[in-house]
């Protein structure tokens, strides 16, 4: 299966995401990359070195809700890639980060707040502008 530009757009989102995850707790692990890393294998296969390559040039990325909203706006901008089941993959990958070092409540935030948020921009590919 050959991806969209939207489709690697959003996987290179969801690393930057992960990182976000990552860094949430101020305790960025090796053994969170090497989720990481194993998480996008698992659930992206042989597509996954977009989100690799991503997550491994991201250097500083700031402050986490400026980077969080930066990663909303990338995937509004790239949402027709979307799909119920790389909305899973991306929870899935998400959640198997956080998990590692056990989640701590501004990762389970920064959890349910992406999962809230990513379903509304699904939702929003279907409806129509009002004229």
């Amino acid at each position: 299966m050959e991806l969209t530009l939207a489709q690697h757009n959003l996987f290179r989102a969801v690393a930057e995401l992960s990182y976000v995850i990552a860094q949430a707790d101020n305790q960025f692990m090796a053994e969170e990359v090497q989720a990481f890393k194993k998480a996008i294998h698992d659930e992206l296969g042989k597509h996954s070195w977009l989100a690799e390559n991503r997550f491994d040039i991201l250097q500083d990325i700031g402050d986490l809700d400026s980077a969080y909203r930066s990663v909303l706006f990338f995937i509004k901008q790239n949402r027709q890639g979307l799909t119920p089941e790389l909305i899973d993959k991306f929870i899935r990958i998400l959640t198997r980060v956080a998990e590692v070092a056990g989640i701590v409540d501004e990762e389970r935030e920064l959890l349910q707040r992406f999962e809230h948020d990513i379903r509304i921009i699904y939702q929003q590919n279907f409806q129509k502008p009002i004229a």
